[in-house]
């Protein structure tokens, strides 16, 4: 008997909310009829266990900060048992923005608006969208396709106040 893997990494969803990782086992041969599965998840700092059951599937919430380790346990309707501990499923954690940073690409004057390129560094880079509020801006709202990290703004107002 063996066992495999399918794992589904974290994302973000519309809302850009943590989506869960989901770890789902493959049991390959052994004897016929049901199997049961043990998922043992290391977060980094703790290890937790689903103890076992019939469900093949396991959702991990991301911890924000160190990858996850997933070794499964899956026995069949003989008690054989197979796992993955040699090579376990490894689950890196999400890629967070960490710095926006704003860099004045043309000063405001008596010809023209400022216009300022805002930096997006971290994060997955799989698209971004840039929502500028506060005054009229142009665009007010940008999508940046994937692997773009740059957002450039022109501050509409013309004059100093």
């Amino acid at each position: 008997m063996s066992s495999t893997t399918v794992t589904t990494h974290f994302s973000c969803d519309a809302n850009n909310q943590a989506r869960q990782a989901i770890v789902q086992a493959v049991a390959d041969g052994g004897a016929t009829g049901t199997y049961t599965y043990n998922f043992v998840v290391f977060d980094g700092q703790n290890t937790s266990t689903t103890g076992y059951t019939s469900s093949s599937v396991v959702s991990i919430n991301s911890n924000g900060t160190y990858t996850q380790t997933v070794v499964v346990y899956v026995t069949d309707a003989n008690g054989c048992t197979a796992n993955n501990v040699n090579s376990p499923t490894v689950i890196p954690p999400l890629k967070r923005i960490t710095a926006i940073k704003a860099q004045q690409t043309r000063p405001i004057d008596c010809q023209g608006p400022e216009t300022v390129d805002f930096t997006i560094e971290g994060g997955s880079n799989q698209g971004y969208i840039v929502k500028v509020t506060g005054g009229a801006t142009t665009p007010s709202v940008q999508t940046i396709t994937a692997g773009v990290s740059v957002a450039s703004v022109t501050f509409t107002r013309t004059r100093l106040l």
